[in-house]
């Protein structure tokens, strides 16, 4: 009996955060969630709250951020990414934005920098076949073998990494052409109707794409992403229940 309850308090409980893996504290830790239960006469009432964790894990006084209730925050951002989403050149120009920086980090182009790591690839792997032969004909000692080894070995070790890097950030803008293209398809321009149903799983999953972090300051919320901008709170940003606006940072 005691597990049906506790299942059926879940059951209660549950919601669908929309800034789940969304919202990162000052301190730099992802937030948690968090959910609590009030008694009333009238029922038990959950109240949902995102949380730093970084007191919980490494103790008291490591991060002074209290608990962020849901009404503060998710109606917020939403009312500010959805009003944004009629507007596809506003999503296009950030998304681009975020593309364009995934493929010019670094010096040069990333095409020609993996043509270049992979050439020196495979003349390290010349070069060893080289200094091989020159130990075998007497030409160079063993402890000079060594030697010359371990210099293509770390140069070929190098050459992995930063061939790696540019793989990683290829698939990163790749990823973000796909996510660009689908909200252009399915979102951006949408009537205001369509945009106010979606879900809270929906919504979190144009966060993502986005790649929307949401960051609580001093004057409200920090947005950075495909989409920038400062959301100003008229109150206290732990205030249970408070009335939110959106205005122009600066």
């Amino acid at each position: 009996m005691a597990a049906l309850n506790r299942g059926a308090q879940r059951k209660h409980l549950a919601r669908e955060w929309e800034l789940r893996g969304v919202m990162r504290c000052s301190c730099g830790l992802k937030m948690a969630t968090q959910t609590t239960r009030a008694n009333a006469s009238r029922g038990c009432y959950p109240y949902h709250y995102y949380r730093c964790n970084r007191s919980k894990d490494y103790g008291s006084g490591t991060c002074p951020r209290r608990s962020i209730p849901v009404k503060t925050v998710e109606h917020l951002v939403w009312g500010f990414v959805s009003s944004l989403l009629k507007d596809p050149g506003t999503i296009l120009a950030g998304m681009e934005a975020l593309i364009n920086r995934e493929r010019e980090v670094g010096a040069g182009h990333p095409a020609e920098e993996a043509a270049m790591w992979t050439e020196r690839l495979e003349e390290c792997e010349r070069l060893r076949g080289a200094y091989q032969d020159q130990q075998a004909m007497g030409l160079m000692t063993v402890e000079e073998l060594g030697s010359k080894l371990k210099g293509l070995d770390e140069t070929r070790r190098l050459a992995k990494v930063e061939l790696a890097g540019l793989q990683a950030r290829e698939k990163r803008a790749e990823d973000l052409e796909r996510d660009r293209d689908a909200l252009l398809r399915s979102w951006a321009g949408a009537v205001p109707e369509a945009l106010d149903g979606l879900t809270g799983q929906e919504r979190n999953r144009v966060y993502r794409m986005l790649r929307l972090e949401v960051t609580p300051t001093t004057e409200g919320f920090a947005v950075t992403g495909a989409l920038r901008n400062i959301l100003h709170l008229e109150t206290d940003t732990t205030v249970a229940d408070p009335t939110p606006s959106v205005r122009p940072a600066g």
